[in-house]
């Protein structure tokens, strides 16, 4: 009930205007993407996110900051929660979303190996 409450009342305009302002605070585009994250779980959300440039911000978020663990697992979970939403899977399709996926399951591996952790699972 929050969840939808926050996005009906521009809650998430704000934390994608925050995450453009912002671009090269790490801590606020790993908040940002996790804030996003936990409102996608709303259904009403995950169409406003989108269209409020939600995707956009993560993607960005996680090209900016590629080898901070925290944005790129908040995102890469973002994104998959988002892409149940048609709108916003068409979005996600973009080259620069499945690029920022790809670089941060690269990333992960670089940083310890492919031992089939389970990095995009949701903690």
């Amino acid at each position: 009930a929050n969840k939808a409450k926050i996005g009906a009342l521009g809650g998430i305009g704000v934390i994608v205007e925050a995450m453009r302002e912002h671009k090269q605070v790490a801590s606020l585009q790993e908040r940002g993407c996790g804030a996003l994250l936990m409102l996608a779980l709303s259904d009403e959300n995950k169409a406003k996110i989108s269209d409020d440039g939600g995707v956009t911000a993560v993607v960005d978020a996680m090209n900016e900051h590629p080898e901070h663990a925290g944005v790129q697992e908040r995102g890469c979970a973002a994104l998959f929660m988002l892409a149940f939403n048609a709108e916003s899977r068409v979005e996600i399709s973009d080259d620069r979303a499945v690029g920022a996926v790809v670089d941060a399951m690269r990333a992960k591996e670089r940083v310890e190996g492919a031992e089939g952790d389970q990095f995009l699972s949701l903690r």
